[in-house]
């Protein structure tokens, strides 16, 4: 026999649940052994306990915590999965976690690290150009896209010498959001290498590069993007003829279908003009307000 923990009262051995109180008569654990469970649920309980509408009432822990460690424990712990929800609850924040999120972005052991470049991104962080520059190198190939993506959106010039440099990598993909976020930044400095992108090996690149000269250059992008209609790939071919098209390079003076319209319409104008002048002859003649007045 053995005495229930809750009620104090005597039950079997082996018996899991007191059959007076109804409760589990395990002894209650110890202040160790709850930190070591805690220990190996991992790090998505403690994220989940972080982010959680109710960590307030949970413990004193989450007083201890700084809030801006806060935000980058709900960006960097738990799942891939729910960090886009972590990002939109840092979002909503109004703490400045700058320096922290810098700080974990530099730090390659840190996980989630693409979310914290988007983040700094969408918070428009200036003093994080110089951490999201050095990124766009690193190995983890979403961090590199997230990096690129930021400081797009961040708008800072002092970026593209280094987007530029990037375009080095031997990665396709990575080429061409490179060279599409150049393109929408609209720095004129990334014309000579965007150009030079219309003859890489990869098809989406040159894809790309055709619509972000048109971005850079506008109409002038016309003469380096014309070789291309020709070139062996359709979809290089088609995406360069409507670019042409949409700056105003195309043959529209030379299209016999618009040519016959203009005509038309000249055609139609001065047979209406000649239509006039021979009713109006049959009108009859009213007075005008000088003749009237100088009659008297």
């Amino acid at each position: 026999m053995k005495k229930c923990t809750h009620c104090g009262r005597s039950v079997l051995e082996g018996a899991e649940c007191c059959p007076y109180c109804r409760k589990n008569s395990k002894p209650a654990p110890t202040p160790e052994e709850s930190a070591e469970a805690a220990k190996k649920e991992g790090s998505r309980f403690y994220y989940r306990w972080h982010i959680s509408p109710k960590a307030d009432s949970s413990g004193d822990q989450a007083k201890k915590l700084d809030k801006a460690d806060f935000i980058v424990q709900a960006l960097t712990l738990g799942p891939a999965s729910d960090r886009d929800r972590a990002t939109e609850l840092v979002l909503s924040m109004t703490v400045d976690a700058t320096d922290p999120l810098i700080g974990a972005l530099g730090n390659s052991n840190t996980a989630g690290r693409e979310h914290v470049a988007v983040v700094l991104g969408r918070l428009r962080a200036a003093k994080a150009v110089d951490a999201l520059v050095s990124a766009l190198d690193d190995p983890e190939r979403t961090l590199r896209f997230a990096a690129a993506w930021a400081l797009y959106r961040i708008g800072d010039m002092d970026a593209v010498p280094s987007l530029i440099r990037a375009l080095r990598t031997s990665d396709a993909q990575i080429r061409r959001y490179f060279v599409y976020v150049l393109g929408a930044m609209g720095d004129r400095r990334a014309i000579g290498p965007v150009t030079q992108m219309l003859r890489d090996s990869n098809s989406e690149v040159r894809m790309q590069a055709i619509l972000s000269l048109a971005c850079l250059e506008g109409r002038r992008a016309s003469a380096s993007i014309k070789g291309l209609r020709k070139d062996a790939e359709v979809r290089v071919r088609a995406a360069a003829k409507e670019t042409l098209n949409l700056l105003g390079a195309g043959s529209f003076m030379k299209n016999p279908a618009v040519i016959f319209l203009i005509a038309v319409l000249i055609l139609g104008i001065c047979a209406g003009f000649v239509i006039y002048r021979k009713n109006s002859k049959k009108l009859p003649q009213f007075p005008s307000l000088f003749d009237v007045n100088s009659r008297g």
